[in-house]
């Protein structure tokens, strides 16, 4: 008694067979057609030879394409056996039956052989032992030459299936692993927020009111897009406006943001949150422990075919010790390696007098164009935003 895997195993190859049949008969018919043009030169070839003429001139013609369009005919049967019994692994009854399916294949071939031979005029009434043992060899090559031509095919759309699904088994981890990178980046960023809220309610309680209804409106932009990997440029500076709007209200006429963005980058691919991290590592790292007003500068431009961002402020600058990678730009970094590999780069140096330049550059990929709603600018952009 067969297993139910055997049963599933047959059904699924008796289904590619029906597949891969129709789709190739096209082919089948075309490829033995061209053979049949072979045979009918080697026909005309063979009469100029001897100086003779067929009785009828298109003799030939019927005699070549009648066998070669037998040999089609047969061909979705012979693909059939190659996939209802493969060869590997190596099994007696596969070997068996093939060798049987050869001889009547054979036998098959010989018979309309010599039926057109007969039916013709000036055919020669060829005897079927004679005719078989003539033609046993090239029939027997026919026939292995189809079996071994749909196992190549179909070890070819396996491999094929194989490589597609190992793609997107890739591309579903690469996303899981953004996607868990990217969580990472909105609690850090909320905590952050929440603590300058906390702050706010025991001196400047109207304040702290405004800060919240600015939260709101930039949680909902981050949520809008949480299950993509990717946002565009245009997108990504609205969240970084409403990310200024909220540390206009910690940081009052202390904080200056500057906005340099070339027109032709607005709707590059890049990675969502990718712009706020830098912003806010800026200003609490280099613009917080200054004690006077200072500045942000982010700019993006085209550079051939990447993205080049830099987010430069007039801070303390870098730390003797040397860079350290918080949850921000930590994060930030693995994103950008588990989406870009080393097409990416990310490079942290300090600026004379004072401050900390941090240049990104990334491949530039433009997402298709749609009409887009431009931001309002926040009420602060005239005062310390400069666009």
């Amino acid at each position: 008694m067969r297993s139910s895997g055997a049963d599933g195993a047959a059904v699924g190859a008796s289904h590619t067979a029906r597949l891969g049949a129709r789709s190739l008969i096209p082919l089948i018919f075309l490829g033995w057609s061209l053979y049949g043009f072979v045979l009918l030169s080697q026909s005309v070839l063979w009469w100029v030879a001897v100086d003779r003429r067929p009785a009828l001139w298109f003799a030939p013609v019927i005699y070549a394409f009648v066998i070669v369009w037998t040999w089609a005919s047969l061909t979705p049967a012979i693909m059939w056996m190659a996939r209802r019994f493969p060869l590997w692994p190596r099994s007696l009854r596969a070997w068996t039956t093939h060798a049987a399916a050869a001889l009547a294949v054979t036998v098959i071939t010989a018979l309309v052989e010599i039926g057109i031979g007969n039916a013709l005029p000036g055919g020669t009434n060829a005897r079927l032992v004679l005719t078989y043992v003539d033609r046993f060899d090239v029939s027997f090559f026919f026939y292995a030459g189809t079996v071994a031509f749909t196992l190549a095919i179909d070890h070819a759309r396996v491999a094929r299936e194989r490589q597609l699904a190992s793609a997107r088994l890739e591309a579903e981890l690469t996303n899981a692993q953004l996607r868990t990178l990217r969580m990472q980046i909105q609690p850090h960023f909320l905590f952050n927020a929440l603590n300058t809220i906390s702050s706010l309610m025991q001196r400047d309680t109207e304040a702290a009111d405004r800060m919240i209804s600015r939260l709101g409106e930039l949680l909902r932009l981050t949520l809008e897009e949480r299950d993509s990997a990717e946002s565009t440029l245009r997108r990504e500076l609205e969240v970084v406006r409403r990310y200024a709007e909220i540390e206009q209200v910690r940081f009052d006429e202390w904080l200056t943001l500057e906005l340099a963005i070339d027109d032709d980058v607005l709707d590059a691919r890049v990675p969502g949150m990718l712009l706020q991290p830098l912003i806010e590592n800026a200003i609490r790292h280099g613009i917080a422990p200054l004690g006077r007003p200072g500045r942000v500068a982010l700019r993006a431009a085209r550079d051939r075919d990447e993205l080049v961002i830099t987010v430069q402020d007039d801070g303390v600058g870098v730390p003797a010790h040397g860079v350290r990678f918080g949850i921000g730009l930590g994060t930030t970094a693995e994103r950008l390696e588990a989406l870009y590999g080393d097409r990416q780069k990310l490079v942290i140096e300090p600026v004379d007098p004072t401050g900390t330049r941090v240049t990104l550059r990334i491949p530039l990929v433009t997402a298709p164009s749609r009409p887009t709603h431009t931001p309002t600018p926040p009420p602060f952009a005239d005062a310390h935003v400069v666009s």
